[in-house]
């Protein structure tokens, strides 16, 4: 299973179809698709699937992942588009995000912790010092999100585990889920979630629609019986006993080196046609700091300008002063002919 992935749809470079094919290539049998705010980019990936006969190799299932500057969750086996109201929402409104999409047939899982709680890198006070600005300020605790009625939190997001949450999950009784939160082609899945589905399998069902994939001979799996299973109230239940890491509906496999690369993006050659002009950069004389993009058209920490009015001066004088000595060299040529 991938669970956490981008097209063109929001911030991908990977069109749906090209999308459900990186994910057949890596071997997955599940696939989630969760633009930023946005269905229609899981919804394409499907009509793709179902148009060109898939169904055999690969079940997607369509998804968004909501996002605003307090948290990212995916909000997975929905067919509308749920997103944020401002960017930084109340709690009362994530609560109701997470019970329309239980209404709706869905699951939710929380995205990425340590990348959400981790300082954003790109603030300086006014002594150019890296700033330690949270992320996305204010992120519920994975205490308030349980009971909120989350099903899931992310063990291990883009290669990373998250040892602390990997810990939590088996004590409270969550699934282990691993996501690549694939943006581009070049990439390679660090880690697959294994989804232990023996009960859930049909073996006289036979797939017409991207509902249904087959996983095995004569074995077709359905998306609900993908999300039954991860729905937190199929999960083992007592909270104030510590699991087994083998209890759990899923575990993963992880490996920090990653699969050998099989997709292998085409090189447009109107890049080196063109890339001699990224030299005409004057972005050089101001700095623009605006931190994390809350995918609401607004940015998540507070907006800085700054002109760097020496570094005109220099230039300015480094111009001036190259152009007066091209002048005295084209005197001095003249001079000597």
């Amino acid at each position: 299973l991938e669970s956490h992935t981008h097209t063109t749809h929001s911030d991908g470079s990977l069109t749906p179809p090209q999308l459900v094919d990186w994910a057949i290539s890596y071997g997955f049998d599940i696939l989630f698709v969760t633009d930023h705010n946005e269905i229609s980019g899981g919804l394409a990936a499907t009509a793709y699937v179902d148009e060109f006969g898939l169904n055999e190799e690969i079940l997607v299932i369509p998804g968004v992942e909501f996002t605003c500057c307090r948290i990212h969750m995916n909000l997975v086996g929905i067919n509308q588009t749920i997103s944020p109201t401002e960017s930084f929402p109340s709690d009362e409104e994530l609560i109701s995000v997470i019970l329309r999409t239980h209404e709706l047939g869905g699951i939710v899982i929380v995205n990425h912790l340590p990348w959400s709680n981790g300082p954003e890198h790109d603030l300086y006070d006014h002594d150019h010092h890296i700033c330690a600005i949270q992320r996305l300020q204010n992120h519920p605790t994975r205490e308030q999100l349980y009971e909120w009625g989350v099903d899931a939190v992310e063990s291990v997001s883009e290669g990373i585990i998250d040892l602390d949450t990997v810990i939590w999950n088996a004590k409270m009784g969550l699934p282990l889920l691993t996501s690549t939160d694939l943006h581009d082609s070049w990439v390679t899945p660090k880690a697959y979630t294994i989804l232990k589905l023996e009960k859930e399998i049909d073996t006289n069902f036979h797939p017409t629609t991207n509902n249904t994939a087959t996983v095995g001979p004569g074995k077709h799996l359905t998306q609900q019986a993908v999300l039954n299973r991860l729905r937190r109230n199929q999960n083992f239940g007592n909270q104030s006993q510590t699991k087994s890491i083998n209890d759990q509906v899923s575990s993963f496999f992880y490996t920090s080196v990653g699969p050998k690369q099989v997709i292998h993006p085409v090189p447009n050659p109107l890049y080196d046609k063109f890339y001699p002009l990224t030299s005409l950069d004057f972005t050089y004389f101001w700095s623009e700091e605006k931190g994390m993009y809350g995918f609401n058209g607004e940015f998540c920490h507070e907006h800085k300008f700054t002109i760097h009015w020496q570094r005109i001066v220099w230039f300015l004088v480094w111009a001036i002063g190259s152009w007066i000595a091209c002048e005295i060299i084209y005197c001095l040529l003249l001079v000597v002919a």
